[in-house]
């Protein structure tokens, strides 16, 4: 699980005035079996006109977003939808589907636009802990996909959001972490490389780190 910052907290309350003039439907029509039960939300996604060239902006944007693409390596990313809970609003601990516009769906986010309500706090079961999430206005959770959580009820105010989820050219997580660290560590010796002034010729980093890199990306991609 990751938490960055997509947006400034003035961009991301852009997006939240222009979702808060679309038409929104009840959000169990887009749930599946028991998930109809314990739902209680609205939401608008790409088959309403009004929402889908916000919804296209926003995925433009992630797919530029740098550490986006690190955390995710998308292939395609899927569904977006705005989410609204207005007090009393939840939806109760579950997994998400596997598939999601008939694509795989490796990884989920969520995208906060407004911090200003009480409860509502995105919560995740990873099996030996838990862990609570409220990110601020323009900040990104992203989690595996199989991961069971919920989003606990809205005690005072509203709770604006986008969710979706990334069909990943990295499918395992095991996988996507270690192409990660290899990453970080390629980005550190950059970094130690350029204080010390060796690194003249603006490579990405030791050729054999590099070349190992693309290698594993090959290899893990599905």
């Amino acid at each position: 699980m990751k938490l960055i910052r997509l947006y400034t907290a003035e961009n991301a309350q852009r997006i939240l005035d222009a979702a808060r003039e679309l038409e929104l439907k009840d959000g169990r029509e887009t749930a599946k079996g028991y998930a109809k039960n314990i739902k209680n939300n609205l939401q608008a996604g790409s088959s309403n006109p009004k929402a889908a060239p916000l919804l296209a902006q926003i995925q433009k944007n992630l797919y530029d977003d740098a550490r986006f693409r690190f955390l995710t390596f998308p292939k395609l990313i899927l569904s977006l939808r705005f989410a609204h809970y207005p007090a009393g609003g939840k939806y109760d601990w579950h997994f998400d589907n596997a598939h999601m516009d008939a694509r795989r769906a490796d990884l989920s986010f969520t995208l906060f636009l407004n911090d200003d309500y009480e409860g509502g706090e995105l919560e995740m079961d990873f099996g030996h802990f838990k862990s609570r999430v409220k990110g601020k206005a323009g900040e990104i959770v992203i989690y595996d996909t199989g991961v069971r959580h919920r989003v606990n009820p809205v005690t005072k105010g509203e709770r604006w959001c986008l969710v979706g989820w990334v069909h990943s050219l990295i499918p395992l997580p095991a996988d996507r972490r270690i192409v990660q660290l290899l990453g970080e560590e390629m980005q550190a010796v950059r970094k130690a490389r350029a204080s010390a002034a060796e690194d003249q010729e603006g490579e990405d980093g030791p050729s054999a780190l590099h070349e190992i890199y693309q290698y594993l990306c090959r290899r893990f991609s599905g």
